[in-house]
Formats: C-alpha cells, sequence, structure tokens
C-alpha cells in the first residue's frame, strides 16, 4: 500500500531521503541522495546507494482543466554499469521504469517499509546523457517523464458499424454509421436513429438502431424531418458478434399516413431522409451506468467511463472519491464520430464545465478539485501567518496572472440542442441584474461589474439538457473567470511535505493585508532544503 503522508510526529525532525528505483534490463537498481537502508517488510533490508548527485523536482497543475499536467523530474545519477558498454549489447536506458520517492530518516532510522514510502511519480527514462569525459563511466544525466498521454485511441469501438450484417439496411442513410453512443437523458429530438431493416408497407416492419449499448428506456418517440412521431418500444438486440445494441420496430397499418418509411411514399418522394429520438425521465434514458446503478449521466461517472476507453493508467480511487461532487453535474447525448480519441472527446465535452483539473500521478490519470472555484467544499488543510511564523517565508512579490482584460462577469450559457436544426433551445444566464427570465444573478457579478464594468463570456454544450446543471455551469463560469487571479510563491520546511497540488492554505499576513484567505497550491517544488509552494487566489471579498 502507498501512504499518503508521514504522521506530523514522524515529519517533524526527520530527515528526507529521496529514492529512484530505475529498472534497467531486468535489473532494478536502488539509488538515492545519502547510502541508506529502507525495510523490505519481511524482516530485511533494501539498500540504497547514494549515487543520486543532483535532481529537479516539480508539480504543477493546469486551472484550465483542458490539458494535463504531470510531475517533472531531472536527475544526475551514477550507475555501477556503463551505459555505453550496455547501449552497445542492446540494453538501452531509454525507456526503463523508474519510481521516486521519499522516506524520512529519523535518528539514523527508517521507520517504514519500502511498500509505505511516499511515492511521487511512476514514468520512465528519457534523453539519457552519458559518456561524459569529466564524469565517472556510470554517470547518467536523464529526465523521468510519465507516459505520452493517450490521445489516439477511438471512444467508439471501430467494428460496430451498420454494415452487411444488417442485410435490410438501407445503404443511403445507414450505411458505415458508427453505432451511436448514448447517455444521459437527452429530451428533445436529439440523438439519431439509423434503419437496418427496411420495412415493406403494411406486411413487414421498419427497424431502427438508436444505441449502441443497452438502454434503460423501455419506450422513446421517433421523429421524421416533417415532425410526424410515434412512440415505439425499445428492445435489445444482439449482432452475430454478440454486440448488445438498442433498437425500435415500428409496422405501418392499411392507410397509415404518419411517420414516413423507407419503401413508402413520403420515403419515395424525398419527404424525410433521417429519424431523431427524444428520451425522457418517465420512459428512461441511455447507456447503463458501470459504475452504479442507472444511467451514465454524472460528470465523474463520464469521466472514467472515458478514460477507461484508453491505454491510460487511471487512479479509480481518487475518481471515485471525487464521484459525489462530479456527480452533480449531469450530461447526456451521444456519440457518433469514429475519429475522434476517448481523450479528445472528454477534453472537448465534459472536462471543460467541471471544477477539476487531471493531473497525471503516481497511480495514474487522477482528478484534482479546483477548489479555488470551490471553497465551499472544503476546509483549508492549514492556516499559516507569513509575517509572524518563521517557517513560512515570502519568495517574491504577488504576481498577477489573470488580468482584467481576461475577466468574464456577464456569462450566457446555451444547451439542449436539437437534432434536425442543429440548434440550442435553452439558455441561461449568469449577471448582476436578472431582467430576462433565463436570468440568474450572481454576487460573483455584482462585485466584478461594479468594479470593472461589464464584460462578456459565452459558452455552449451538445451535452448539457439538464437545468439544474446548465446553471451550476454558468455560475461557476462567473466564479472562476470574474476576478483577477494573483500568485504568490512561499516557502515551506520539509514537514510540509504532505501538501499536495490542489490542497487550500488559509494565509494571513499583515504586510500583504490579507486575513486567513484561502489559497490554492498550484506548484510545489523541492529546493534542496525546503519546499517552494506557489499559491494563487483571488483577492474576492466573496469568498475571503
Amino acid at each position: 500500500m502507498n501512504r499518503n503522508n508521514y504522521t506530523v510526529d514522524e515529519l517533524s525532525s526527520g530527515l528526507p531521503v529521496f529514492l529512484l528505483d530505475v529498472t534497467w534490463g531486468g535489473v532494478t537498481y536502488y539509488l538515492s541522495n545519502i547510502d541508506i537502508q529502507v525495510p523490505d517488510g519481511s524482516g530485511g533490508y533494501i539498500n540504497y546507494i547514494g549515487s543520486i548527485q543532483d535532481f529537479d523536482y516539480i508539480e504543477s497543475m493546469d486551472l484550465s482543466g483542458e490539458e494535463i499536467e504531470s510531475n517533472v523530474l531531472s536527475c544526475a545519477v551514477i550507475f555501477d554499469q556503463n551505459p555505453i558498454e550496455q547501449f552497445s549489447l542492446g540494453n538501452p536506458l531509454e525507456g526503463s521504469e523508474a519510481v521516486f520517492s521519499y522516506v524520512i530518516l529519523k535518528n539514523g532510522v527508517v521507520t517504514i517499509d519500502h511498500d509505505d514510502r511516499m511515492i511521487l511519480m511512476r514514468g520512465i527514462v528519457q534523453e539519457p546523457q552519458f559518456g561524459d569525459p569529466l564524469e565517472p563511466d556510470g554517470f547518467v544525466s536523464m529526465s523521468i517523464e510519465q507516459d505520452q498521454l493517450d490521445s489516439e485511441t477511438p471512444i467508439i469501438d471501430q467494428r460496430l458499424r451498420i454494415d452487411s450484417r444488417f442485410t435490410g439496411r438501407h445503404v443511403d442513410t445507414a450505411e458505415g454509421k458508427a453505432w451511436p453512443i448514448v447517455f444521459g437523458i437527452p429530451t428533445g429530438y436529439s440523438t439519431p436513429a439509423y434503419v437496418i431493416k427496411q420495412g415493406t408497407g403494411t406486411s413487414v416492419g421498419t427497424l431502427w438502431m438508436i444505441g449502441a449499448n443497452e438502454v434503460q428506456a423501455d419506450k422513446i418517440k421517433i421523429q421524421d424531418d416533417k415532425f410526424n412521431s410515434e412512440t415505439l418500444n425499445v428492445i435489445t438486440e444482439v449482432d452475430n458478434n454478440g454486440n448488445p445494441f438498442a433498437r425500435v420496430y415500428f409496422k405501418m397499418l392499411l392507410g397509415y399516413s404518419g411517420l414516413a418509411l423507407p419503401l413508402t411514399g413520403g420515403w419515395e418522394s424525398g419527404t424525410t431522409r433521417s429519424y431523431w429520438i427524444a428520451f425522457n425521465e418517465t420512459d428512461g434514458g441511455g447507456m447503463l451506468n458501470p459504475f452504479g446503478s442507472g444511467i451514465l449521466e454524472g460528470g465523474g461517472d463520464i469521466c472514467r467511463w472515458a478514460l477507461s476507453k484508453t491505454n491510460q493508467k487511471i487512479d479509480y480511487g481518487a475518481w471515485a472519491g471525487l464521484a459525489p461532487l462530479l456527480n452533480k453535474f449531469k450530461f447526456a447525448g451521444y456519440i457518433n464520430d469514429p475519429d475522434i480519441s476517448a481523450w479528445q472527446w472528454l477534453a472537448g465535452n465534459i472536462l471543460p464545465w467541471l471544477p477539476i483539473s487531471v493531473r497525471t500521478g503516481p497511480n495514474g490519470l487522477t482528478p484534482v478539485l479546483n477548489q479555488l472555484h470551490a471553497l465551499t467544499y472544503l476546509d483549508p488543510v492549514v492556516s499559516i501567518d507569513i509575517d509572524d511564523n518563521a517557517e513560512f517565508q515570502r519568495l517574491g512579490a504577488v504576481e498577477t496572472t489573470r488580468t482584467t482584460a481576461d475577466l468574464v462577469n456577464q456569462y450566457s450559457f446555451s444547451y439542449a440542442k436539437l437534432g434536425y436544426s442543429q440548434g440550442y433551445t435553452k439558455q441561461v444566464r449568469v449577471t448582476d441584474i436578472e431582467v430576462k427570465n433565463y436570468d440568474i444573478r450572481s454576487d460573483y457579478s455584482t462585485r466584478s461589474i461594479n468594479l470593472y464594468g461589464v464584460k462578456d463570456g459565452s459558452g455552449e454544450s451538445d451535452y448539457v439538457y439538464d437545468s439544474d446543471t446548465a446553471a451550476m455551469i454558468a455560475l461557476g463560469q462567473i466564479a472562476r473567470l470574474s476576478m483577477p487571479i494573483r500568485t504568490l510563491d512561499i516557502s515551506a520546511p520539509f514537514n510540509y511535505g504532505y501538501i499536495k497540488i490542489g490542497d487550500i492554505i488559509s494565509v494571513t499576513s499583515g504586510t500583504l493585508f490579507l486575513k486567513n484567505l484561502n489559497s490554492m497550491v498550484t506548484q510545489k517544488e523541492w529546493m534542496g532544503s525546503h519546499w517552494r509552494l506557489q499559491l494563487t487566489f483571488e483577492l474576492n471579498s466573496i469568498k475571503s
């Protein structure tokens, strides 16, 4: 197991010892900044050789939430193998697995087992430099990087296309279409249906595929482009390879003049070439939730589902921990683009509306709550006074990273997209004074507009149909964008190494006229004798 942090007693008066385990050519090399023995958990010890000559380590996070931030380690070490010789033997150092961690040495003893060490990052060796004539033979300067993001794996199974396995398909409109993945409750006629079996008037009925999975709904409404509609029962079937899909069936009666069907007058005259489906809460929604009961609609569960489609390692425990918060955001819609990757879809359509950043941690892709704009959810991990507490020192000036030119304090959000028109049918606007029936007043808007004037912004989503979610998104955008952002670098002693990226620290400084101001840790770097923490905050009386 990996312990999250040492106890305060263990950290105080202890000496940090940094460890680097490199598995190269099937052999694990145990390197550290000093010679040390670490208990192996079975009564023995792992001998670490003090051959880490130097290292730089930094963690950071992206406040936009749309880019993945990774820890970065560069170091110089001495192996007991000559890397040039090993390379000539077909054993290159590049790509070797590496784990960077630390333990506490107290009174000359490491009191925890190797499996319980504080892991800072896992990655692979990149860009090793060796053969320096001024250094020993085993000297290597290298970086440790986490696995490259898988941005290529499609979110849709490429084998699931409408093809010859559906012998009665309508070739002109359905041939080659990806099976649509439908999730949430997309209300209105907003998800497509494809004819996989053409009917023949009153003798043989018509089949439409409406989803690439089993769906919760037992009934849906289907509409043609002349706005004729029918309510149909949903059936789950499997193709000849065992892949499940959801479909509906309709057989017209003699004299029927409603929904246009293939091989009938309506279709032949060209009055309809496509169909759209409407779901509703009463009859049920789209695909089932693989992480719990009901349908897949919560933001946290959708993130886990989409990431599971990649080849990335995922910190499922961290995602599960934030699921109760992220699942308050409900999304719905369909995916039928066969070329878009799982990460591209997630980063472009879901992550921008959630109060998180995604980082690559020791256990895989992990969410970090952007607590700068969600301070009502959690309390500070520690309160400090950077004037009177000698443990913490300012390292520089307060800097502004978002200026007034980049502010947004009146925000309009469009949602509930329809299929035929491809237009949005609903809107919400966050502002200082409610004028229209879709306006929501915000204290953040009021304060920012009073200080800086009106600064408009807008957004839209193909995957929001829930009004409460739309309101949370719009309010969140105003909370995130309405005030300038400041940063301040401080030093912290080693015993505060438990502070993580994304943690909240309450800061007081008489010199800076700050009192119990909540700030978020957005960078963390080991400086050789102390931690450098970058604190990010807003001078906003509403939040502080």
